[in-house]
């Protein structure tokens, strides 16, 4: 009996097939791709009909259901009347070739279950992909780090592992994961690539060592770079370091008097490395490294300095304060005449 149907299954499709060819009607291809756990729909022929199929493609073809038994597995005709076949809670096996047959409707869809991206772990616990993370130096001069997939593939279905250091392939391994000793150098990045018969996952790192700052350095990044500043107009200085993290220590600060041969600076700016100024005077930058955990350089390093002079404002300040002298020495002369009429 089973043969009987198979054949008859089978009779069925070569019929419709060649009806379509006969009548120069084309089976249509649709790329599907979905997430594991996730719903699709395959919509074969909206109109009644009486037979419908689904075949799925692998090394041959195979009947995955039709009337008169409308569901297996993840499958399932949705009414008696039309033919359309729902996929629900997919799972990565169902990636694959199908091939849904109706009474005059011939579809072919190409469907892709794609799984969460793998994962990297440094010393088994997860690592943020495609982001700067340090690791301290005092850790080792060896870093471990193992590649967690979720393919739900094994050895013998051929997932492979593909580890590469700056772009360069290093070893291809076939494991569901694997740990790996790497050199901890500066700015070195790191890839893994897994790959099976339907799809890859790759996943990218980069770290860097714990770096202190050595130089610090102001800059003017204003379009004028004249140390003279016209009235109305601001220039931008920005305060930079090496070192990696970048300093979070770090402060912007202005000349304000001398106290002896020891020149005094205020504190103007200590949450920004860029500032504006439009007044005369001149600046310097210092930083010093801080983990976040309370760690400091002893010491802050210093800049180099920057002045600038605002011609235009200091002449204001000096006529102002030559109108305010004139007017205290009127005063002066004002209270003298009184007091020799007194006298």
């Amino acid at each position: 009996m089973n043969i009987v149907l198979k054949m008859s299954i089978l009779n069925i499709v070569i019929l419709v097939t060649l009806a379509a060819a006969a009548s120069g009607v084309t089976a249509e291809k649709h790329f599907v791709q979905a997430e594991r756990k996730s719903s699709i729909t395959f919509e074969c022929s909206t109109k009644k009909t009486t037979e419908c199929q689904l075949y799925k493609y692998t090394n041959s073809r195979n009947l995955i259901l039709g009337r008169p038994n409308p569901k297996k597995g993840n499958f399932k005709i949705r009414d008696s009347q039309s033919c359309i076949i729902d996929g629900n809670d997919l799972k990565m096996y169902d990636s694959g070739e199908y091939h849904c047959v109706a009474d005059t409707d011939y579809e072919v869809y190409y469907l892709n279950v794609k799984e969460k991206t793998s994962e990297l772990l440094y010393n088994d616990k997860l690592w943020r992909n495609n982001s700067e993370n340090v690791i301290e130096p005092n850790e080792g001069a060896n870093v471990n780090f193992k590649c967690r997939t979720y393919m739900q593939k094994t050895i013998n279905d051929g997932l492979t592992f593909e580890w590469s250091e700056n772009d360069k392939h290093l070893k291809t391994y076939s494991y569901n994961q694997y740990g790996h000793g790497l050199y901890n150098p500066y700015g070195r990045s790191y890839n893994t690539r897994q790959m099976d018969d339907l799809f890859e996952s790759e996943t990218d790192l980069l770290f860097y060592l714990e770096d202190s700052t050595k130089e610090v350095e102001l800059v003017d990044d204003s379009a004028n770079k004249e140390r003279n500043i016209l009235e109305g107009e601001e220039k931008q200085i920005t305060c930079k370091a090496d070192g990696f993290p970048f300093p979070k220590d770090i402060r912007i600060k202005k000349r304000i008097a001398e106290d002896g041969n020891l020149p005094q600076w205020e504190v103007i700016s200590d949450s920004s490395t860029r500032i504006n100024v439009s007044n005369s005077g001149t600046y310097i930058c210092e930083a010093r490294n801080d983990d976040g955990n309370g760690t400091k350089m002893e010491n802050y390093i210093l800049s180099n300095k920057l002045s600038f002079r605002n011609y235009d404002r200091e002449l204001a300040v000096i006529s102002q304060m030559l109108l305010d002298m004139n007017n205290t020495v009127a005063e002066l002369q004002q209270k003298l005449q009184q007091q020799l009429k007194l006298e």
